[in-house]
């Protein structure tokens, strides 16, 4: 009966032994995963908050582009100049216009636009043909104030080309508005950064234009 009960015990306790404790083994892997989880988590959220660094390459090709697309921009524009000599006075100013727009406060676009090919005798054309168009003289003004604001070069370019005599002329005929007379001082005062221009505005009695000008305007000042 003795030896009954203590092989009985034994393959009670043999059997604990093989049968794992259901409390303690499945809990170690659960805790694992879920500090892996959390350490991911953590990860994600480090690589988001973290500023991210500008891509070098990617700085050059935007400004690849960007050349690329200024490039493009200057020929069309060049074009569309053209075509103004052979539409009607009426839709001119638009044209002018969106030249402005294109060049204005734009020094690279001013450089390309006055050294590409024709374009300052284009639009000494336009002013020939339309002379007695007040806004397009004004905005053949605007364009050569702007052409002549920074660089050198374009102050020569328009000087030789016939930029500053039609600004001349586009003075001396319209007296008004104020907007073309301020246009046209203005591309002067440009003009005359460059030594030799200011001796060309001499040479062609650009002063006494200039004293016309501000003395139809002298009650308003």
């Amino acid at each position: 009966m003795r030896d009954i009960r203590a092989s009985t015990a034994a393959s009670r306790s043999g059997l604990a032994k093989s049968v794992p404790n259901r409390e303690s083994g499945p809990s170690r892997p659960a805790a694992v995963n879920e500090k892996s989880r959390s350490q991911s988590v953590a990860n994600v959220a480090k690589m988001f908050s973290q500023k991210q660094q500008p891509d070098e390459r990617r700085r050059s090709l935007t400004r690849l582009l960007s050349a690329r697309s200024m490039s493009n921009k200057i020929p069309k524009m060049y074009k569309t100049l053209q075509s103004a000599l052979f539409t009607s006075p009426n839709l001119v100013p638009n044209v002018l216009e969106d030249c402005l727009t294109l060049i204005h406060d734009r020094p690279d676009f001013q450089f390309d636009l006055g050294q590409h090919n024709n374009a300052v005798a284009t639009v000494v054309k336009i002013m020939q043909r339309c002379e007695a168009h007040a806004k397009v003289q004004e905005l053949c003004c605007a364009i050569f104030r702007d052409l002549c604001q920074v660089h050198d070069e374009n102050r020569i370019k328009v000087a030789e080309e016939g930029g500053l005599q039609g600004v001349l002329v586009a003075l001396l005929t319209h007296e008004k508005p104020m907007e073309l007379q301020c246009a046209g001082m203005h591309a002067l005062a440009n003009l005359s950064l460059n030594f030799k221009c200011k001796e060309l505005i001499a040479e062609l009695n650009g002063l006494e234009v200039l004293k016309t000008c501000l003395q139809v305007y002298s009650s308003d000042l």
